[in-house]
C-alpha cells in the first residue's frame, strides 16, 4: 500500500451544505481513479493565507489522507482538481507510513478565529487557591477622645550627647591699627580789611 496525503483550499465564501458536496465529489474521484481507502478526510476551518490565490485573503483548509492501490493516475486527479472551480489550490504528498485516525470532531467552516474566541469565553475561571483566597476582615471603629480630657505627656529632654556638646569659643579682640596721620596743613590766616571811606565834606548854606 502507498498512503497519500491532500491538502486543498477552498473559496471561503462557500457555506457548510456545499462543503459537504465537496467532500463527497473529491472522495468519489479518489475512489474512482486510484482504487483508494479514504482514512481521514475533514476540515480544518477557515485560515488567513499567506498571499492572495484569486484575490481570496482567506481560505477553508480541507485535509485528505487514503491508501491507492494504483498511483498511476495521479496526474488525472490532479487536473480534476485545477478544473474543479470551487478548489483554488491543493497539493498532494506521499507518507511513508499510514496516519493514524483522526477521531476528534471536524471544526466546520467557522473562523479559526471566532472559534479560539469561544474556547476562551467557555473555559470557566479557576477558583483562587487558598493560599490566595480573599478573607473579608471586619472593620472596627475607633472611639474618638475628647480634647479636654486627652492625658497630657511629659517628655523630658534628653541631654546632649557629648558628640553634640555646646563649646565655648574664646573671644579674640581685634586690635585697632594706628592711622598714618599725613603731612600737617597750616591753614593760611586771613584777616577782615576794611574798605577805605573817604570823609565827606559837609556843605554849609550861605545865610549872608
Amino acid at each position: 500500500m502507498k498512503y497519500y496525503e491532500i491538502l486543498y483550499i477552498v473559496n471561503p465564501n462557500l457555506e457548510q451544505p456545499r462543503l459537504d458536496e465537496i467532500k463527497k465529489e473529491v472522495a468519489a474521484e479518489v475512489a474512482k481513479l486510484l482504487s483508494a481507502e479514504i482514512i481521514n478526510h475533514r476540515i480544518f476551518g477557515k485560515k488567513r493565507l499567506a498571499y492572495q490565490i484569486d484575490k481570496h485573503k482567506y481560505g477553508t483548509y480541507l485535509l485528505l489522507h487514503f491508501d491507492a492501490q494504483d498511483n498511476t493516475r495521479l496526474i488525472e486527479l490532479n487536473t480534476f482538481f485545477k478544473l474543479n472551480k470551487a478548489i483554488i489550490r491543493q497539493l498532494t504528498v506521499r507518507l511513508d507510513q499510514r496516519p493514524e485516525e483522526d477521531l476528534s470532531p471536524e471544526i466546520g467552516v467557522l473562523n479559526v478565529d471566532e472559534r479560539r474566541h469561544k474556547e476562551s469565553v467557555a473555559v470557566p475561571a479557576e477558583e483562587p487557591s487558598p493560599e490566595t483566597k480573599k478573607v473579608d476582615i471586619p472593620m472596627v471603629e475607633a472611639e474618638e477622645v475628647p480634647d479636654d480630657d486627652a492625658p497630657v505627656v511629659e517628655v523630658e529632654a534628653e541631654e546632649p550627647s557629648p558628640e553634640t556638646e555646646k563649646v565655648d569659643i574664646p573671644v579674640v579682640e581685634v586690635e585697632e591699627a594706628p592711622v598714618e596721620e599725613g603731612p600737617a596743613v597750616e591753614a593760611e590766616e586771613t584777616t577782615d580789611v576794611k574798605p577805605e571811606v573817604e570823609p565827606v565834606e559837609e556843605k554849609t548854606e550861605d545865610k549872608s
